[in-house]
């Protein structure tokens, strides 16, 4: 049973509830990162850029670059929440509050500060469990990488910053991507 304080707010609530409904992902990891969680549903308007899931670019509009957004369309699709990245968004990122709605801006700079906003990105859609399930299978699928990277003898790797060039690896989405992508390989494998 639910009563309720006024039309809006539930008296009996939960973490489904307490998180965001409506969001906008300003960048391409946190719109993958929502699908893998299960949570797409909660995804109102996405990045340009974005290419994972394949489906996400068909399903969802499409309302920002990486340095620029149509701040009139973001408000039209009345978001509760936008995720964005880094200083290089704070001019998007003031233009929204400044139309009161709610951003959060991440500055992962490392794979641990990755990890760190997945899990509160999975934590703020009341998926902290699922979120953590699907770090530790990142983690260790990362260190079996690094494990087998250092049994190889000196100068067998000299090829692979060559491959990693493929992706740039200079963003934080990057490496979002690359720990979602051995994720992706590993299921499609079993």
């Amino acid at each position: 049973m639910s009563a309720t304080l006024d039309a809006t707010v539930p008296l009996s609530l939960g973490a489904a509830t307490l998180g965001p409904q409506r969001i906008v992902c300003l960048t391409e990891e946190t719109t993958e990162w929502l699908y893998l969680l299960g949570q797409e549903a909660r995804i109102v308007g996405i990045s340009g850029y974005t290419v994972r899931p394949r489906r996400a670019r068909e399903e969802k509009p499409k309302v920002s670059a990486f340095l620029s957004a149509k701040i009139d369309k973001i408000l039209a699709l009345e978001p509760d929440c936008v995720f964005g990245f880094s200083d290089l968004q704070a001019d998007i990122a003031a233009a929204l509050i400044r139309h009161g709605v709610p951003v959060t801006v991440f500055n992962q700079r490392s794979v641990a500060e990755i990890f760190t906003m997945l899990y509160q990105v999975a934590a703020m859609v009341g998926q902290a469990e699922k979120g953590l399930a699907l770090l530790d299978r990142m983690r260790a699928s990362l260190q079996a990488i690094a494990a087998a990277a250092a049994r190889q003898p000196r100068g067998a790797l000299q090829s692979m910053p060559v491959e990693a060039r493929r992706c740039t690896l200079s963003t934080a989405s990057d490496h979002a991507i690359i720990a979602s992508e051995v994720i992706s390989k590993e299921a499609s494998a079993a």
